[in-house]
This record gives structure tokens, C-alpha cells and sequence, in this order.
């Protein structure tokens, strides 16, 4: 598919920018709600992924879970997705040193996710948190940026 939409960084240049010990990292997001969504997150007791379980397109980073809420594939190919992995992710700190090293074999073009799959590959376990009753959406492209504004605005009223 296409590259990163324009503002979106590397999976390389978000490793070296955000990942610090039992970090969160989040790109692209707008939230009337953030506490409701990191406290979603937290809940899941270890690395977790905050996902959009929702109709998805082409261009959205998809995900696939196991009944036990394990992230089995993070992808803009996953066949049959659940929804959108939205750009939120918590990483324990016993699984950076691997989410480390899977950011280093990432390429500037790779998307953080990318990561994310290469260390899903070498065992690592994400869960998925569920945030679609959150108010928030992520930011990549100029019709997101009016589905945004017109959230804001409804905040404001």
C-alpha cells in the first residue's frame, strides 16, 4: 500500500522519541476522553494496544485478536479484521527490550506497528484494549482533520 500518510513518523524516529520504560506511546490522537482511554489501557495488565473494533479501509492499520484478547496480527494487510489499531500502545518494561530491538529493524518507512508485528512474531503478548466508546480518532489525512475539527467542536458546546 501507500507509504505513511504526512504526518506520520517512522516506527524508527517513534522508537527513539517515545520508548522509555513502561511507556505510552501515541501518535495522532485526539481524545475528549483521554483518561477514560489510558485507564482502558492500563486495565489490560500488560503491553496493550488500543483498538477500534469498527468497519475499517485500505489505509488504516488493522488487527486481528484470539479469544483471549491477544493481538495476532497488526497490519494495513490482516485479513478478516476486528477494527484499527488507533495509534495508542502501552509496553511493559519487560518487553522493551525486544519492542527495542524490533524498532531498530524497522525501515524509516515502516509504520510503528511494524514493530509492534516483528516482536508479536518473537513472542511477545499485546492485548488489545477496546476503546471504540472513546471519543477519539486519529489524524493522518485532511478528512480526518475535519471528521476532528467537528469533534472539538461538539466539545465546546
Amino acid at each position: 500500500g501507500p507509504g505513511p500518510g504526512p504526518a506520520t513518523k517512522s516506527a524508527r524516529a517513534m522508537g527513539r522519541a517515545s520508548c522509555k520504560d513502561g511507556s505510552v506511546h501515541a501518535t495522532h490522537l485526539l481524545s475528549n476522553t483521554g483518561a477514560d482511554l489510558l485507564e482502558l489501557l492500563l486495565a489490560v495488565g500488560g503491553s496493550a494496544m488500543a483498538v477500534q473494533r469498527r468497519e475499517v479501509g485500505e489505509e488504516e492499520v488493522k488487527f486481528k485478536t484470539g479469544v483471549d484478547g491477544r493481538i495476532l496480527a497488526v497490519s494495513k494487510t490482516v485479513s478478516e479484521p476486528e477494527g484499527e489499531a488507533v495509534g495508542v500502545n502501552f509496553c511493559r518494561r519487560a518487553d522493551l527490550p525486544l519492542l527495542r530491538e524490533c524498532l531498530a529493524a524497522c525501515s524509516d518507512d515502516d509504520y510503528f506497528e511494524r514493530a509492534i508485528e516483528l516482536a508479536l512474531e518473537q513472542g511477545m503478548v499485546v492485548r488489545a484494549a477496546d476503546v471504540t466508546a472513546c471519543d477519539c480518532l486519529e489524524v493522518d489525512f485532511p478528512a480526518d482533520l475535519a471528521a476532528a475539527n467537528a469533534l472539538v467542536a461538539g466539545w465546546r458546546t
